[in-house]
C-alpha cells in the first residue's frame, strides 16, 4: 500500500494525518511516550536488531522498560521510528508492505535535518513485527517542516502565530519583506502544558478528589496528558476543568509576553505603518485554555489579538504540512535524492 503520513510529534501526543493511496483518512493521536523493552517481551519488534518497544497507551500502562518522551531532552527524532511503526499498526492492522512518504514537523529546523530523520527511519526498512504480523517499509520521500510556524505559510490573513504545546511555546510572524520568520521566545523551551499538569498533580484538592472517587492513586503525568489531549475533561465525578482553572495564570502570562514579542517585531518591520496584529493561536494548549476558560477565555484572547481556531487547533500543523506538500510536492524529497545530496 502507498501511504503518506504527516506527523506532528508533540511532547505529549503525536498528531497524525494519513493519506492512503491518495485518500485522506481521519486524523488521530498517539501518546508520544515510548518504552524500550527486553527482547523477550511483547511489543513492536524491529527484525534486524531484535529490539522491542512499546508506544502510546501500552507504554503508559506499564512501568517496565526504559521510558522516553521528546520532553526528556527535546529530541523529537529519537525513537521516531517507534512512533511511525505504531501509526502504521493503527492504519494497517493486518500488516503488509508499505511504500511510505513522511512529512514531520520539528521545532528545531536546520539544513540536513532530513538526513537525521532518514537515519532513524531506516530501522523500519528492515521490517518490524507486532502481534505476529509483519510490516516491511519502503521509505520513498521525507520532508521536514517548521512546527507551528508553518501555519503562516498558507494563511496570509494572519501576521502572527503562537503554538502552545505540551512542552514548548513556539511563535512566528510575517515580515513584510523577509516573509515568515520564527520568533525565538525567552521562555519558549521552559515547558508548556506539562507545567499545568505537574501543578495539578501536586494539588491537595485534586488528590483528595481522586481519593474520594475511589482511586488508589492519581493518574501518572503521561496518562493525565493523554486524557486531556483527547478531550476527556471529566472522569467519573472528577471534572478536571474545575481544578485546572487556578493554574491558567502562568500560561496566560507567557502568552501575553509572546503576543508582545510579535507586536514588537511587526512594529519594527513597518515603523511607519499602523499594523494590526492578527495572531492565530494553535496547539493543544489553545484547546485547553478554551475548554477550561469557556467564553471568558475567548474574550481574553480577543483582547490580546489572539484568534482561537474553531477547526481542530491541535491538528493545524499536520493540516498545513499536507497542504504545503500538495502545493509543492518537492517539499517531500525522495530519499535517494537526499542520500545523493549528503
Amino acid at each position: 500500500m502507498r501511504l503518506e503520513i504527516y506527523l506532528d510529534r508533540g511532547n505529549g501526543s503525536s498528531k497524525i494525518l494519513p493519506i492512503v493511496e491518495g485518500e485522506k483518512r481521519a486524523t488521530f493521536k498517539i501518546p508520544s511516550v515510548t518504552r524500550k523493552m527486553e527482547p523477550f517481551q511483547d511489543g513492536i519488534m524491529f527484525l534486524k536488531s531484535g529490539q522491542v518497544y512499546l508506544c502510546g497507551e501500552p507504554a503508559i500502562k506499564t512501568f517496565l522498560g526504559t521510558r522516553y518522551t521528546p520532553l526528556d531532552n527535546n529530541d523529537k527524532i529519537r525513537e521516531l521510528a517507534v512512533v511511525v511503526a505504531a501509526a502504521l499498526i493503527e492504519i494497517f492492522p493486518g500488516g503488509g508492505p508499505v511504500e511510505l512518504s513522511l512529512g514531520i514537523s520539528s521545532p528545531i529546523f536546520h539544513q540536513g535535518i532530513e538526513r537525521e530523520i532518514i537515519k532513524e527511519l531506516s530501522k523500519l526498512e528492515t521490517g518490524f513485527r507486532y502481534e505476529g504480523r509483519d510490516y516491511v517499509v519502503l521509505l520513498e520521500r521525507v520532508g521536514a517542516f517548521q512546527e507551528g510556524v508553518i501555519f503562516l505559510d498558507l494563511n496570509p490573513a494572519f501576521n502572527g502565530v503562537i503554538d502552545l504545546g505540551q512542552g514548548t511555546l513556539l511563535a512566528g510572524f510575517r515580515h513584510p519583506e523577509e516573509g515568515v520568520k520564527t520568533l525565538p521566545l525567552s521562555d519558549g523551551n521552559r515547558g508548556g502544558c506539562n507545567l499545568i499538569i505537574s501543578s495539578l498533580l501536586s494539588d491537595d484538592r485534586f488528590l483528595k478528589a481522586v481519593k474520594s472517587a475511589g482511586f488508589s492513586a492519581a493518574p501518572c503525568p503521561d496518562k493525565l496528558s493523554s486524557l486531556l489531549s483527547n478531550g476527556r475533561w471529566q472522569f467519573k465525578e472528577i471534572d478536571f476543568r474545575n481544578f485546572l482553572k487556578p493554574y491558567m495564570k502562568v500560561p496566560k502570562q507567557r502568552l501575553e509576553n509572546a503576543v508582545q514579542a510579535i507586536k514588537t517585531e511587526l512594529k519594527n518591520a513597518s515603523p511607519y505603518e499602523d499594523i494590526v496584529p492578527r495572531i492565530a493561536f494553535i496547539g493543544g494548549g489553545s484547546s485547553l485554555i478554551r475548554c477550561v476558560g469557556g467564553d471568558a477565555a475567548e474574550r481574553w484572547c480577543e483582547r490580546h489579538h489572539l484568534e482561537l481556531l474553531k477547526d481542530s487547533p491541535d491538528y493545524q500543523t499536520v493540516y498545513q504540512m499536507y497542504a504545503a506538500s500538495q502545493l509543492d510536492p518537492s517539499r517531500l524529497m525522495r530519499v535517494s535524492a537526499r542520500a545523493e545530496a549528503a
